[in-house]
């Protein structure tokens, strides 16, 4: 979860992304888990391509600024970078 937090804590990012950075193929899932610990993320979905030049659906992640701001204070107070 700190991997997911940490590539959100710098902007958007797409599930696709956010799977390779985990290192898993089911960044949901890790997302629900910091939905419950009280993080503010939303998803949105946008338009585009697969390789197959197929139009479809993905997700971007995003954490609100609310929370971004938060957690960088709280990693401050604590020490972190």
């Amino acid at each position: 979860m700190r991997r997911a937090v940490d590539v959100l804590m710098k902007g958007p990012v797409n599930r696709r992304d956010l799977d390779a950075v985990i290192g898993t193929t089911n960044a949901p899932a890790y997302v629900r888990g910091l939905r419950k610990l009280g993080l503010w993320i939303e998803c949105e979905t946008l338009k585009g391509q697969d390789r197959y030049g197929q139009y479809c659906q993905y997700g971007r992640y995003h954490l609100s600024q609310a929370h971004r701001d938060g957690l960088r204070h709280a990693i401050a107070m604590r020490g972190g970078k």
